[in-house]
């Protein structure tokens, strides 16, 4: 497996050097769009205290190099733009979007930074449910609980065996977090009730067992005053992810309609934006979904789906390309990651 990926790697770098990647690219994109998904931007001491996976998360050394290659080599568009030239039917040359999911405080320290020294725009989808909280997703919520309960490990066994992950307490920390991480993406497509009720059991373990979270850690949303400055700076849009970031598919009906209603109202009232764009939470969606998105207002839905956007692309499916750190830290792998390669 590493011989495969050195060698793929090799060959990805001599085409990128003798111009054949950027000639690949260039007829993939013929007539297409590419919206980028980032999430986090976060140097590297602090990703080592972040319980967000890798997969979501660059550094800004490589987020600059990216911004300077789509500013170079690429069209740039805002959410406004893109969703003109979606209805026209007709891309720019290299047309592109750069689009942020969720709504981290890193997104206004490191990324807003490198956006404006770059002239790049960007499109921002909060979940307005945690702006302006210290409450953070299921996800890193349980990543932190479970290496807190991790410092206890003769009380702690059993549930970690629970959870299928005994080993995780005999691991090196940054490997403990990777084993604990993968086992919490494996549990995504379980009803919110379920990981809601995980939560509130492992929390009171905590508590039971008089073991305290830790309160510095990077995994912080944005506040109000934050958002609106981030709408204020020129280079940034914001949009919905929605309020709850629950994905849609798990929600009823009405609670589907709450969701995309009220964080539009939302981010009305607290920014003054009346936003028409809006991002899929975790990107599951179906055909109703879509259809609710529509009667709701938006005139653009962004779904996790990887590809391009093709001119006749349905409006509230788009698809986007996820870009993190892994794989995207050279020019020429994040060219290849652009053209579907990696």
């Amino acid at each position: 497996m590493i011989a495969k990926r050195l060698l793929k790697s090799a060959l990805v770098a001599g085409a990128y050097h003798t111009g054949l990647l950027s000639l690949y690219l260039g007829r993939k994109l013929r007539g297409r769009a590419v919206a980028l998904t980032y999430h986090r931007v976060l140097p590297k001491q602090e990703l080592a205290r972040s319980f967000s996976t890798d997969a979501i998360v660059v550094t800004p050394a490589t987020f600059r190099r990216h911004m300077q290659t789509l500013r170079k080599s690429f069209n740039p568009l805002t959410a406004e733009q893109f969703s003109a030239a979606l209805a026209s039917g007709h891309w720019p040359a290299r047309a592109c979007i750069v689009t942020f999911d969720d709504g981290w405080l890193d997104n206004l320290e490191h990324a807003l930074p490198i956006l404006k020294e770059c002239g790049v725009p960007a499109v921002l989808f909060i979940a307005t449910d945690y702006v302006g909280t210290e409450r953070c997703f299921w996800q890193e919520t349980l990543a932190r609980y479970l290496a807190a309960a991790a410092t206890v490990p003769d009380r702690s066994a059993p549930l970690f065996t629970e959870l299928g992950i005994p080993h995780v307490l005999k691991l090196p920390p940054a490997e403990a977090r990777a084993a604990t991480r993968a086992m919490i993406d494996s549990l995504k497509s379980q009803p919110q009730a379920q990981l809601d009720a995980l939560l509130a059991r492992v929390h009171s373990l905590l508590q039971q067992w008089q073991v305290e979270l830790p309160q510095n850690h990077p995994d912080r949303f944005l506040s109000w005053a934050q958002v609106k400055q981030l709408s204020e700076s020129g280079v940034v849009t914001i949009a919905s992810h929605c309020c709850s970031h629950t994905p849609l598919t798990k929600l009823e009906a009405g609670a589907v309609r709450e969701e995309l209603q009220r964080s539009r109202r939302v981010i009305q009232e607290r920014i003054g934006v009346d936003t028409q764009h809006m991002a899929y939470p975790n990107g599951d969606h179906d055909a109703n979904i879509a259809a609710a998105v529509r009667d709701s207002g938006y005139r653009t839905a962004y779904t996790t789906i990887r590809g391009h956007v093709a001119p006749a692309a349905n409006a509230f499916t788009l698809k986007r390309i996820n870009i993190h750190e892994r794989g995207t830290a050279t020019p020429g792998a994040f060219l290849a990651r652009l053209a579907g390669i990696f």
